[in-house]
């Protein structure tokens, strides 16, 4: 229906001149889902003269049942496979209802996810770093367990992770030795290393690392993320190499099927209509029960990921030696396809051209694995590079922290006793990844500000606006630059500039 609309257009435009209302009234008459009746609004545009007569009517009639037809289109494809239009028309129906003024409430997200399995937020165009005061607790200083927890909540209704007592308390049932005991114990604490505390969110986990350590294996593996992650499969198919090659070719052709998806969960429906599915798991029941009890999770209808690190690592790991690889494409925000192909019989990895924008919590983990596995190569082929050209921005520039204060269009949340308690920032990829990797972050910049010097921006009243408990200040709309040299505000933000040039000086000189 809509390549209908577009034809007429096309066919109008080039002097094939067509009864308007009749193409209009019969067109209408055939809508049957959301993206029929969106047909209408080109139509609309073709035959401007009878907007006057259709435009109301088809406002108040979208009105009323928008709703539920991009329902019905849901499952239309859902039924009919159609992945990639279902997760763009999930990602686009906030602004859809807003253009007809409707609400998007809670329950319809949960309709929407008795669908689909997810529903979509619009990301906040500007990043927040949560504050430090007691009263809005950083992000850093909240349980981490506890926000994967909650993520997940959201996502399927019911919580896919063990709470952090619970961890302990199951890693004190395995009776680890003393020494390793304190280090697992210690990782859940700190974090650190961060893929062993992404490892362990259930008793299977904790299995799989007694296992390890009874084959006095342990201590070696979690020095590194892929020796961990061969490690770990070694345990997990108990030495035998064709389960463990069959598990693992199916984990990097799921990897490669996820890429593209928002949210990396799949109904079980369309899990076994999968090609890797059919090839590795459908005959091979003991890949599947090994699947399902250490790598994915069932959660009524659909399947999710439990150890996305491992399935990611295996896949990143055959892409970091092919010198082609362009990294920028493959954190590009556009779309394509995701595809391992056949040689002679061969598997042959075709790479994929992105990885869904939306899907900032793989972008953030790819960036993370890649910077463990193959630190040197991805720094110099992608990071440095990307570090190079946005600071190039403002190599010209006399202020360039003025500039790129601006750029970001910083704030400050700050409380009546002049404490930070929040922030906001436009950060562009090139930041986010400087931050995933532990390169800089603007929360070091905020941390250089003064307690004299955040009491004196709360004074600045044009260009602050009190909200419930804290003041915010648009710092980037103040005008008195000298002000602003005088109290730190450049000197803190050029810090982290220097972070980021400092960074490369120091890689390039490795080359």
């Amino acid at each position: 229906m809509m390549n209908f609309a577009g034809l007429i257009e096309v066919c109008e435009k080039k002097g094939m001149h067509f009864d308007g209302k009749e193409v209009i009234e019969q067109y209408w008459e055939h809508c049957r889902l959301y993206q029929d009746y969106q047909g209408m609004e080109k139509l609309l545009n073709v035959y401007p003269k009878l907007s006057a007569e259709w435009g109301e009517k088809y406002a108040a009639f979208m009105k009323t049942h928008v709703k539920k037809l991009i329902l019905e289109t849901l499952l239309y494809y859902d039924e009919y496979g159609y992945d990639i239009e279902e997760d763009i028309l999930v990602e686009l129906i906030p602004s859809i209802l807003k253009d007809f003024g409707l609400n998007y409430t809670k329950k319809y997200k949960n309709e929407i996810k008795d669908i689909v399995g997810y529903y979509y937020e619009d990301p906040r165009p500007l990043k927040m770093n949560a504050g430090r005061s007691q009263s809005s607790p950083s992000i850093e200083e909240m349980d981490y367990d506890q926000a994967k927890r909650e993520g997940y909540e959201q996502l399927l209704g019911e919580s896919d992770f063990y709470l952090e007592e619970n961890m302990i308390e199951i890693i004190k049932i395995h009776c680890f030795a003393e020494e390793n005991e304190n280090f697992l114990l210690r990782t859940i604490k700190t974090g650190e290393p961060w893929y062993l505390h992404e490892f362990m969110v259930d008793e299977s986990s904790i299995d799989l690392l007694k296992q390890l350590e009874d084959k006095l294996l342990l201590k070696m593996a979690v020095e590194d993320l892929y020796l961990f992650t061969f490690w770990i499969f070694y345990a997990i198919t108990a030495e035998l190499g064709e389960l463990c090659g069959n598990l693992i070719r199916f984990c990097v052709d799921y990897a490669l099927e996820m890429l593209n998806k928002t949210v990396p969960i799949i109904s079980e429906s369309k899990f076994k209509k999968l090609p890797c599915y059919k090839e590795f798991v459908e005959h091979n029941p003991e890949v599947e029960t090994l699947l399902f009890t250490y790598l994915l999770g069932r959660r009524s209808k659909w399947v999710v990921i439990k150890q996305d690190v491992l399935i990611l690592c295996l896949l990143f790991r055959g892409m970091k030696d092919d010198a082609e690889v362009d990294w920028d494409t493959v954190f590009d925000k556009g779309r394509g396809t995701c595809l391992v192909g056949g040689q002679k019989g061969k598997k042959i990895f075709c790479f994929p051209d992105f990885v869904n924008h939306s899907n900032m919590k793989w972008i953030q983990k790819i960036q993370m694995i890649m910077d463990e596995i193959d630190k040197k190569g991805f720094r110099q082929r992608h990071v440095i590079p990307k570090l190079e050209e946005f600071l190039n921005r403002y190599h010209q520039k006399p202020e360039r922290a003025v500039a790129f204060m601006e750029d970001i269009q910083w704030r400050l949340d700050i409380d009546i006793n002049g404490k930070l308690c929040g922030s906001f920032a436009v950060e562009d990829d090139v930041m986010i990844l400087a931050e995933n990797i532990g390169i800089a972050d603007l929360c070091d910049a905020e941390e250089r500000l003064s307690g004299s010097s955040l009491k004196s921006l709360i004074k600045r009243k044009e260009i602050c606006s009190e909200k419930e408990g804290h003041i915010t200040v648009f710092v980037y709309k103040e005008k008195d630059k000298k002000y602003l040299k005088r109290i730190g505000v450049y000197d803190a933000l050029e810090s982290y500039l220097k972070k980021l040039e400092n960074f490369v000086q120091l890689n390039q000189k490795k080359q």
